[in-house]
């Protein structure tokens, strides 16, 4: 049963968490999540470089952990955003080829309404819509712009 102290170390606890909240990135846009599994990984190196010393309290290692992120977040996403997305001026996240996405049907997951945000379903994920109408979970809509993260839709017509 000796094997079994390994999953409660906090070493292997962050390093997994790290990792997990890494490939939970791949299912939200936005690009924040891997900044939370780089703290998460920090945290676990860290507390590791620190045990043979003192005995971190989870209370310290959820400091860290929170330290660590913003801090990332803050300092790389800029530049990790450039790296990934391309310089801003040139298309970046926010500019987007329309092509992708206008005139696409996507499936209403959740009631939009004028001045309420919905849900839409694109691409393997749920993203957030607006229309000056309502429609209903359940119906189809057509993208017709977007607003950073948002899609704006409008009813189907009926064929």
């Amino acid at each position: 049963m000796d094997w079994l102290s390994n999953f409660t170390d906090p070493f292997f606890l962050w390093m997994v968490a790290g990792i997990v909240l890494i490939f939970l990135e791949f299912s939200f846009p936005g690009f924040i999540v891997v900044f939370f599994g780089i703290g998460a990984i920090l945290t676990a190196v860290i507390t590791q470089l620190l045990s043979g010393f003192v005995t971190v309290s989870f209370t310290a290692q959820m400091i860290m952990f929170t330290v660590f992120s913003v801090l990332s977040l803050i300092f790389l996403r800029k530049y990790a955003k450039r790296m990934f997305y391309g310089d801003q001026k040139s298309g970046g996240l926010n500019d987007f080829n329309e092509d992708d996405f206008t005139g696409k049907i996507v499936k209403v997951a959740k009631d939009i309404k004028p001045g309420v945000t919905g849900k839409v379903e694109f691409q393997g994920s749920t993203w957030n819509a607006s229309s000056k109408e309502r429609i209903k979970a359940g119906e189809y809509a057509e993208i017709i712009s977007h607003d950073n993260l948002t899609l704006m839709v409008k009813r189907c017509v009926e064929e």
